[in-house]
């Protein structure tokens, strides 16, 4: 299920904006309306939760951002070549923005585990991508590569909560793509998981009102 949703300088979105289904702290309808979070008593997820807002408010690029980091990760590892280039569009009204990666997060619960993915990119290359989850509330770095323009190459970390081949996937790495979707092209079992999670179950809807639909 989905948990929170966060991108920062993608199309109108300049500054780091949160989707969060985690409920506020209001009692009234409580019971109805949300559920306890797996593993973190103190927090309840909302049942549903509405998008809204005036035209041009932001709406639509929000939708697309988590249709774009979907798309980055079920795509990276087989429908990238070397030197092919990402459809990311950095915010447009600032020429900052426009040299800076993009930055897309991610917030979920598969299995009891709750899940904290993130990658940022430019239409060329992966700059940082890190995996975190947390069995029993606990957090555990799986992986995370970070990019040094110094030395033009990435520093890269383990850690020891995930097993399986890592070394050799690594080295199907390309700057332009995912750890993560290859980890998964080679059968990594924990790191498949999580691929299939976007591929399943992070899907939108379209409904007949215009409007858009989370099924998770």
């Amino acid at each position: 299920m989905l948990v929170e949703f966060s991108v920062e300088n993608y199309r109108s979105f300049r500054e780091r904006q949160t989707f969060s289904m985690v409920a506020s702290n209001k009692k009234t309808g409580q019971d109805s309306n949300s559920f306890p979070m797996p593993n973190v008593k103190s927090l309840r997820l909302l049942t549903s939760a509405v998008v809204y807002g005036p035209n041009a408010s932001g709406k639509s690029n929000l939708v697309r951002a988590i249709q774009t980091m979907r798309r980055i990760v079920l795509q990276s590892a087989t429908g990238m070549q070397l030197g092919s280039r990402w459809n990311i569009e950095p915010f447009r009204l600032n020429a900052d923005c426009q040299k800076r990666p993009s930055c897309f997060e991610i917030i979920f619960i598969e299995d009891n585990i709750r899940y904290q993915y993130a990658f940022s990119l430019d239409q060329e290359r992966v700059y940082e991508e890190w995996l975190i989850a947390y069995p029993k509330g606990r957090a555990q770095t799986w992986f995370e590569r970070n990019y040094h323009s110094e030395k033009q190459d990435y520093d890269w970390y383990f850690g020891p909560r995930l097993k399986g081949e890592k070394e050799r996937i690594r080295g199907f790495v390309r700057p332009n793509s995912l750890f993560l979707s290859h980890a998964a092209q080679n059968n990594h079992d924990q790191l498949g998981n999580i691929f299939e999670w976007f591929r399943k179950k992070l899907n939108l809807i379209p409904s007949s009102l215009g409007s858009l639909s989370f099924a998770h």
